[in-house]
């Protein structure tokens, strides 16, 4: 298992009852974090009754992520709540990585590999993002939830010691998602729920830029520049029933 340390700052300010013309509620929440992950690992075989190969490696990985995101709520009606804001993330890694393979018994000198190229180029992941939803009550008992975001990333390489064959590369994708959710209060504490959306996720860097054994040695992982950013569409039909002692969904 991996030596790991992991360390968050946050900082949010919320502002209540503010009554201005755009919002009455306002929350800014910004953070900075690090993990670095260090794993060591050995392993030895047999090749002939005379023969044996040793492999150990060693693998080095810092990420470091920068976040905010501004939310802001407002009342505009007695039966209309808006919700808005934007957010942003930014994540920079890092790495190294040494190997090195003996093999001895075939020969009087051992014959020895050493290798210190990364399985990850210095990258950094950037994603903004901007939001709006609505909660509206249509009736004594008809209410919906409609909201919708707009999605940027950008995932970039640099010029990395030990990968001078690779260039770096720079890719952007982004997309609109939108969902919509309604509540029917059928009464006697039954509620019917249903909703539709999309949803939206950009590859991360280690699914773009990662090439190499992976560090447990469960396999190898080939670079995939070209991934597309996931899609989904998502339905939903429910019924919640909720009394005094009892919760039901």
């Amino acid at each position: 298992y991996p030596t790991q340390t992991w360390s968050k700052l946050t900082a949010v300010y919320v502002g209540r009852d503010l009554g201005t013309g755009i919002a009455d509620q306002v929350q800014v929440t910004a953070y900075g974090q690090d993990n670095e992950r260090d794993l060591h690992m050995g392993m030895a075989m047999a090749l002939s009754p005379r023969a044996r190969m040793a492999i150990t490696s060693k693998n080095f990985t810092d990420v470091r992520t920068y976040g905010g995101r501004a939310e802001a709520r407002k009342l505009a009606t007695p039966d209309l709540l808006l919700t808005y804001g934007v957010d942003v993330i930014q994540e920079r890694a890092e790495g190294t990585d040494n190997s090195s393979t003996v093999i001895t018994g075939f020969g009087p000198n051992p014959i020895t590999q050493l290798s210190d190229r990364p399985q990850l180029p210095e990258s950094e992941f950037l994603t903004l993002g901007a939001f709006f939803q609505g909660e509206v009550q249509a009736g004594d008992r008809l209410s919906f939830v409609a909201g919708g975001r707009y999605q940027s990333a950008k995932a970039q390489t640099f010029a990395t010691a030990g990968l001078e064959d690779q260039d770096p590369i720079s890719i952007t994708d982004g997309t609109f998602v939108a969902a919509v959710n309604s509540l029917v209060d059928l009464g006697g504490g039954a509620t019917l729920i249903a909703s539709v959306g999309r949803a939206f996720r950009s590859p991360n860097l280690i699914e773009r830029f990662f090439d190499g054994p992976t560090p447990e040695g469960s396999g190898y992982q080939v670079r995939n520049p070209d991934l597309k950013a996931e899609t989904s569409l998502n339905l939903d039909l429910g019924l919640r029933y909720a009394r005094n002692r009892i919760s039901l969904e």
